[in-house]
């Protein structure tokens, strides 16, 4: 994934979570974030947000795709995102 794609994927993100998690309107979204933890990912946002990033990013999200590793920072996200795009190319 080139640095464009990569600060495009943060910014998606960033959008996301300003969306979707009130906790994020006052936090600093950058990649060493973590999301498992904290107060931005709850059960129903870890769904809402899985869901988004296989629509935004056209990748399948599968079920072994939920684990503590791709869901430790937003950058351990992108990177799953960024594994996925490669598999599929």
């Amino acid at each position: 994934m080139s640095a464009i794609e990569t600060t495009d994927s943060l910014e998606a993100l960033r959008s996301f979570f300003r969306q979707h998690v009130p906790a994020a309107a006052a936090a600093s979204i950058e990649p060493a974030t973590p999301l498992l933890g904290t107060d931005l990912l709850d059960s129903l946002a870890v769904i809402q947000l899985m869901v988004f990033v296989g629509e935004s990013f056209g990748v399948t999200i599968e079920d072994e795709d939920f684990t503590p590793e791709n869901l430790a920072s937003v950058g351990s996200l992108i990177e799953l995102v960024e594994r996925k795009r490669t598999a599929c190319a």
